[in-house]
């Protein structure tokens, strides 16, 4: 699989989100990133693919995809109408329009589902979902969400920070 430089970085800042994600909820040394990068690659690669800086074996990604039950998939289709939905949320958030934060945020969550498992997609269909229910459920978000979506403050366009 050849993987572009903005993906790695895109997959780099997602290997540290959900590591550390699952560190902080299992308080476990098996997602420090000492034990995380054993029989992958060095600590100081791993620290510089959670800094999104590209690393040059897409193999690295793959493992640690693996390590976190993930998968890893590029969908430039996707990414394209996600960009869209982006755009449309934001507004409807500013504006607090709450048939468009809906309408917007089910369908997205429609594009990401089969993809939720996936480095990056998933951690923007949490976003999604948890953006969704808090504006149109009145659904609190969970303490776990709130770890993960905190983690993933950066991660993602400054839109996505904002909301």
């Amino acid at each position: 699989m050849v993987i572009s430089k903005k993906r790695m970085r895109m997959y780099g800042l997602s290997i540290r989100t959900n590591r550390s994600y699952r560190f902080d909820l299992a308080g476990s040394g098996r997602w420090t990133q000492k034990r995380f990068c054993e029989n992958v690659c060095s600590e100081n690669t791993l620290i510089a693919i959670e800094k999104g800086k590209a690393g040059r074996y897409d193999d690295f990604y793959e493992a640690f995809a693996k390590k976190l039950e993930m998968r890893i998939v590029d969908e430039p289709k996707i990414d394209r109408k996600m960009d869209t939905y982006t755009k449309r949320i934001y507004d409807a958030v500013e504006y607090y329009e709450l048939d468009k934060i809906k309408r917007y945020t089910n369908k997205s969550a429609e594009i990401l589902e089969p993809y939720k498992d996936c480095l990056w997609y998933g951690d923007l269909y949490a976003a999604v979902c948890a953006l969704r229910d808090y504006y149109t459920k009145q659904k609190m978000v969970s303490k776990e969400d709130r770890i993960l979506l905190s983690k993933m403050i950066g991660e993602f366009s400054k839109q996505w920070d904002d909301m």
